[in-house]
């Protein structure tokens, strides 16, 4: 989109800022989103600049069009497969983990009861990767 490198840094900052506006209303209740709210504010205001934001957008952009994963990328994948969820994935509901289950019958899954997405979440940093116990095959 090269309008956008048109655009002034205060209003590229403002549309960061409502993307993730929905954190504003959640942070009171969870002390996590308040920091995630503070550090995107941090980053967005204080540490990054017109052409950090608009390469971000492009990457975002070039990723969103040109790649798609789809159940024959691993096809002839040789070796395990170990998918993790958190039971509390808003982007990554019971009915797609059920979906990537299916299309990966091998797969070893974990489940994190309470975790969310990523390794951000608190279940993921108390987690210690030695807790997973996951065993790959040598493929």
């Amino acid at each position: 989109m090269p309008w956008l490198s048109l655009a002034p840094t205060f209003m590229l900052r403002s549309m960061i800022n409502r993307t993730f506006a929905s954190l504003e209303s959640k942070k009171e209740a969870d002390p996590d989103l308040a920091l995630l709210w503070a550090l995107v504010k941090e980053v967005t205001y204080f540490r990054v600049g017109k052409a950090d934001i608009l390469a971000g957008l492009d990457r975002l952009i070039d990723q969103t069009q040109n790649y798609t994963f789809s159940p024959e990328d691993l096809q002839d994948w040789p070796g395990s497969i170990l998918i993790l969820f958190g039971s509390e994935d808003p982007g990554t509901p019971r009915e797609k983990q059920e979906e990537m289950r299916q299309l990966y019958p091998q797969a070893e899954v974990k489940v994190f009861e309470g975790g969310e997405h990523g390794i951000g979440s608190p279940i993921s940093r108390n987690t210690s990767p030695q807790s997973i116990n996951f065993s790959p095959n040598e493929g």
